[in-house]
């Protein structure tokens, strides 16, 4: 959390005489589990000021930052709305939801009791759903080796606002993920594969349609009981193009349903469902 003094006068990160984080600089909220269903607790206590009072929150909390992730933050003197550097890791398992609270919600606030965070994703989510298409033999099975997502415009690095809620100074470049998913049988159009075991994938919001490629790495294998094995096995590698805007905050599921020589895609977009991560922000 970060809060900042204003007087009488109302938050304005453009203000002549500047408003610093004054009241609280990145202090740690920890939830405490017990009686009466648990508490948020920090150190030291703080005792309101005869002042208004704006907050900013984020989460997951660090302390002064990582090589990938939130990577740094405003200074203490530092004048305006607090700001947090980041930088995607390019390893989904290292990924971290970013969370941001609604600072118009605790926006010059007098003597409040208990200032509420309504928290909400900075990031956009991506998942990935495979199927096989009716017209492959039923003899035949499809086993999905890999997937792998990539876009020469997606950003790498930026500036997330904790007033503004939006990304500044986007640095992007050429990204690539592979979800490894290997093993994973498809072997008829009504048997679906969710990738990477449920695992997501996170991208700084792109907020234009950008270009996409995702490509596929499986396996055909078909049952023929004349042949000494059983079976014959052949390698494919399948990509398909299009542009796509992400938006902040959005969960985008695509579906890829796999042919023997194309892959056709279908997009859900809808809220990010805080029911579907492991940790689900609290007021």
């Amino acid at each position: 959390v970060f809060a900042t003094k204003t007087g009488n006068d109302d938050f304005n990160p453009d203000a002549a005489a500047g408003f610093i984080p004054d009241f609280m600089y990145n202090q740690k909220v920890t939830w405490l589990s017990g009686a009466n269903d648990g508490a948020w607790a920090y150190e030291p206590k703080k005792n309101w000021p005869g002042s208004k009072l704006t907050f900013f929150a984020y989460a997951p909390y660090t302390e002064k930052g990582g090589k990938t992730g939130i990577t740094g933050m405003t200074g203490r003197n530092d004048a305006g709305s607090p700001k947090l550097s980041f930088r995607m890791d390019s390893d989904i398992d290292s990924q971290i939801d970013l969370l941001y609270a609604d600072a118009g919600a605790t926006e010059n606030l007098v003597k409040e009791d208990r200032v509420q965070l309504l928290f909400y994703h900075a990031l956009s989510r991506i998942s990935f759903c495979c199927t096989v298409d009716e017209t492959v033999d039923v003899n035949s099975k499809i086993t999905i080796n890999g997937l792998t997502f990539s876009s020469s415009e997606l950003g790498v690095t930026g500036d997330f606002n904790l007033y503004s809620g939006k990304w500044d100074n986007l640095s992007k470049q050429e990204m690539s993920y592979t979800l490894s998913v290997a093993g994973a049988d498809l072997v008829n159009s009504n048997n679906g594969l969710s990738s990477a075991a449920g695992k997501y994938l996170m991208i700084i919001p792109s907020e234009t349609a950008v270009p996409v490629e995702i490509t596929v790495d499986y396996d055909i294998t078909t049952t023929d009981d004349k042949l000494a094995g059983g079976s014959v096995t052949v390698q494919n590698s399948v990509t398909t193009s299009f542009n796509h805007n992400f938006e902040i905050g959005k969960a985008y599921n695509f579906t890829l349903c796999i042919s023997l020589k194309t892959v056709d895609v279908g997009v859900e977009v809808a809220d990010w469902s805080d029911d579907e991560t492991d940790w689900t922000p609290k007021k």
